[in-house]
């Protein structure tokens, strides 16, 4: 039996966190009857040893690499910092360090936490469509340049970069220059909806996020092609070859290991009906809205929509929305309005207008009805958050305002617990 669509939370944030698969949630309550640490010499720890290999395995063969070059992370934000830190760990650096200009902030973040004072931060920039240049990247390389980090795929725009195209760059300047360019991609965003082959992409470092791929939040890789070396974040006890220290998760990489595998299993069967309800959602709210404007690449990610529309406070439609049973984002959940303004001015919108903008991403479990039925009630709301432009205002205050004591309380709670 069908439940009624209009008493329903409809999630239209899946760009964020994807529910989790069936086939994950199965092979995660067998682990967890699992006792034992991987590095222990008993029968327990032989088990759930031979669990973390058999996962690593499947990781390893699913990315078509060796499996020394794999580290299992805790998500993407984790991987990137690993990426760029361990890239800048000498302190004696001295060059640049070119980052896309739609760059996840994990990885802006970590390039102006651990860029030495010798290493400049360059962003590049992207033409009106958000693709990134491989001639103008190309132009910016230097010789003492230390490493390139491109999005494969931009989280807001939902934006293809041509990663091959670009390693190809790097890789002929590094012969003619006798340098040594790292080439760093963030597939979190691509992984969800394509299969990724780091070898055929030609990078150095690739980043894939669990919460993206239906694996739960906390879980995610990094690539690391085979003689490049970086300084490890958590050296530890030495697990995985050294370059991540800490008892492995068994959980969070058997269930990294299913959900990539399912989300690339089932990738024929989804991704086009996702790319026709998304299309539809556009033309919906178009026709409620006409002077509504989009942001996102025609021909890019097949679940993601941005969009602009002049009047509103981003912020504060998301909290009329989630009222309504909408949920949305103004972008990154993990974001600030700086990371979220960047990425759109890059492109060419004013902060007015970058500040108006939601973006509405789908998933596989996504239905037609659902899009209907977002569109019926998005209608009415973002028209009253135009006409009612100070009531809204206060309804982002009030959400802040809670989002801040509820924050205290947290803080103060734990202080508590640790005294």
């Amino acid at each position: 039996m069908n439940a009624d669509t209009s008493t329903q939370r409809i999630y239209l944030d899946h760009a964020a966190a994807t529910p989790v698969w069936p086939a994950v949630r199965e092979v995660s309550n067998e682990v967890l009857q699992l006792v034992g640490n991987p590095m222990s010499h008993h029968a327990s720890g032989r088990r759930t040893w031979h669990k973390l290999k058999a996962a690593t395995q499947s990781l390893a063969q699913l990315l078509g690499i060796n499996q020394s070059e794999l580290v299992v992370t805790s998500g993407a934000t984790e991987s990137n910092t690993f990426a760029i830190a361990g890239a800048l760990s000498n302190p004696a650096a001295r060059g640049r360090l070119l980052l896309s200009a739609l760059e996840h902030p994990s990885v802006v973040r970590a390039a102006e936490q651990y860029a030495p004072a010798g290493v400049e931060i360059v962003r590049v920039p992207v033409q009106k469509n958000g693709i990134v240049s491989p001639e103008t990247l190309e132009q910016l390389l230097t010789p003492d340049t230390l490493l390139v980090s491109v999005s494969a795929a931009s989280h807001e725009l939902g934006v293809i970069q041509p990663i091959r195209r670009i390693a190809q760059r790097i890789r002929r300047y590094n012969t003619s220059h006798n340098a040594r360019i790292l080439f760093h991609t963030d597939a979190s965003q691509l992984a969800a909806w394509e299969k990724v082959a780091p070898h055929g992409l030609g990078v150095d470092l690739l980043t894939i996020s669990g919460a993206k791929v239906g694996s739960g939040t906390g879980t995610g890789l990094l690539y690391m092609k085979t003689g490049t070396n970086l300084q490890p974040l958590l050296p530890g006890g030495g697990q995985q070859l050294g370059r991540r220290g800490g008892t492995e998760d068994l959980r969070a990489i058997t269930a990294l290991a299913v959900g990539l595998r399912e989300t690339w299993r089932c990738l024929p069967k989804h991704s086009p009906r996702i790319r026709l309800l998304r299309d539809d959602l556009v033309n919906q709210l178009h026709a409620v809205f006409p002077d509504i404007e989009y942001n996102q690449h025609p021909e890019g990610l097949p679940n993601i929509v941005s969009l602009t529309l002049t009047g509103i406070d981003e912020s504060a439609a998301v909290y009329a929305l989630d009222a309504a049973g909408i949920e949305v984002s103004t972008g990154a959940a993990c974001s600030g309005a700086k990371e979220n303004l960047s990425s759109l001015i890059a492109i060419g919108r004013s902060k007015k207008e970058a500040r108006a903008t939601l973006r509405l991403t789908l998933g596989w479990e996504t239905t037609a009805k659902q899009v209907k039925e977002a569109v019926r009630r998005i209608g009415p709301v973002l028209t009253t958050a135009r006409t009612r432009n100070l009531r809204t205002k206060t309804l982002k205050s009030t959400g802040e305002a809670l989002a801040q004591a509820y924050s205290s309380r947290y803080t103060e709670s734990t202080k508590e617990t640790r005294v």
